[in-house]
């Protein structure tokens, strides 16, 4: 079972759709995500100091509006 399922069923979710634990259900796709990344590209480095990454403050969620990374 794939972790994000996995995830998803114990959050008490019945379909990823219609999950009222969104917000919790992203972070630990993201993280999964970040973990396996950073695994296959193990030199994997942001290209930019960190104080130099564009914050968006167009919508709501925020996020960044590019990471520069090099390998």
């Amino acid at each position: 079972m794939p972790a994000t399922v996995a995830a998803a069923q114990w959050l008490g979710c019945r379909s990823r759709a219609g999950c009222a634990h969104g917000a919790a259900l992203a972070r630990i796709e993201l993280q999964t995500a970040l973990e396996l990344l950073t695994a296959r590209f193990p030199t994997l480095r942001l290209a930019v100091p960190p104080d130099r990454l564009d914050v968006r403050r167009d919508v709501l969620t925020g996020g960044l509006t590019a990471l520069p990374v090099t390998w």
